[in-house]
């Protein structure tokens, strides 16, 4: 979203003025940030909405009463929120595209995923997962940065610890989640 804020805000960007009928044509520099940012845009979706109905879903226990009817409110609501976002884009935003520039039609929206990124990592991350599962990562975060040598203590080494044990941590779920059921 961000690099299609760019292509529409910024001149060096975007095609020049249309002088009468005659429009020149965008610099190959120009179409590469432009389709890479809707190239971007289409794998985020197609990342989100294949991903949290399952996350979410997973987040419920189905032998459970309650619980079943807490996964439907859930579905409802999720499903909810991505039409009202469908109309909200369909009408007010190609309005203010169309009336005040498409470097605000594409930076509303961009403001408010940054707010939405921004508000999910002040989210304590026991109320998405659960203690248990948060300490238990952290430990295990731990003990991999405490086995590695000095020169993977950076932030990018730290980075990539953080996600050898998130992978480590949801293939032990899954395994667990796996025994469970034979038993």
């Amino acid at each position: 979203m961000c690099t299609l804020t760019l292509s529409a805000s910024l001149p060096a960007l975007k095609p020049s003025e249309c002088l009468g009928s005659v429009c020149p044509s965008a610099t190959p520099a120009q179409y590469s940030v432009s389709y890479f940012g809707l190239y971007v845009i289409a794998l985020g979706i197609g990342g989100i909405k294949s991903c949290v109905p399952s996350f979410g879903a997973g987040k419920f226990d189905n032998t459970d009463p309650k619980e079943r009817v807490k996964k439907g409110s859930f579905f409802n609501w999720y499903y909810f929120s991505i039409n009202l976002g469908a109309i909200v884009s369909c009408s007010i935003v190609v309005w203010i595209q169309d009336n005040a520039g498409w470097g605000l039609g594409f930076g509303i929206p961009t403001l408010f995923m940054v707010l939405s990124v921004d508000f999910l990592h002040q989210i304590p991350q026991y109320f998405l997962l659960g203690a248990a599962e948060v300490f238990a990562f952290v430990g295990l975060l731990q003990f991999f940065y405490d086995q590695s040598p000095d020169a993977m203590k950076t932030l990018a080494g730290l980075s990539f610890l953080n996600m050898l044990a998130y992978v480590v941590a949801a293939a032990e779920e899954d395994f667990l989640r796996f025994f469970r059921h034979l038993l």
